[in-house]
């Protein structure tokens, strides 16, 4: 088997084989690794010691008193339409009814800030309106659209305004009326 191989092209083959096995000249001889018997000693650090540190003082901020927060007031002043008590109006009668107030207190009115239903009936009027936008001090007037009850009789409606929050806050707007019956014509 040994002759076949060296024959021919099989010599061949075997000669590069065996080039391509052997160490080049001149290269290094190949060393093992073989593993320490004893674990390497640690070496110093390099790393600088640094003095101990001493603690910064810091001041403790004063506290700073929040500003007072506003207050909310509306002042009645008078009735611009529909005055006095017990106004006579007829059966589904239109009332537009105008209050003039102040805002005394010293928070703006604006967004959020409603006239509300407390007392009575709304007579046809939604029962949450927007406050007219004012500030302190600021005198305005204030209107709702009623629509008298069709029974005679005596009525009542209060209105309060309402903060951002939903807080009642200063006087009540009211409207009282004296539904009079129809009387036939002759």
């Amino acid at each position: 088997m040994l002759r076949i191989l060296l024959s021919g092209a099989g010599c061949f083959v075997l000669i590069v084989l065996l080039v391509g096995c052997a160490p080049l000249p001149g290269s290094p001889t190949p060393t093992f690794f073989h593993a320490p018997l004893q674990p390497p000693s640690p070496t110093p650090s390099l790393t600088p010691t640094l003095p101990p540190t001493r603690p910064i003082p810091t001041r403790t901020p004063t506290p700073v008193p929040s500003p007072t927060p506003c207050q909310d007031n509306l002042r009645y002043l008078e009735d611009v339409t529909f005055a006095g008590e017990k106004v006579a109006v007829a059966p589904g009668q239109i009332i537009d009814k105008q209050w003039r107030v102040e805002n005394n207190g010293t928070c703006p009115w604006g967004n959020g800030y409603t006239l509300r239903l407390t007392g009575g009936s709304a007579w046809g009027a939604a029962e949450q309106q927007p406050l007219y936008p004012a500030m302190p001090g600021a005198q305005v007037v204030l209107r709702i659209l009623f629509t008298a009850p069709q029974e005679p009789g005596d009525y009542r409606t209060e209105w309060h305004a309402f903060n951002s929050q939903g807080q009642q806050f200063g006087d009540v707007l009211y409207l009282s009326i004296q539904v009079l019956p129809i009387t036939p014509t002759p």
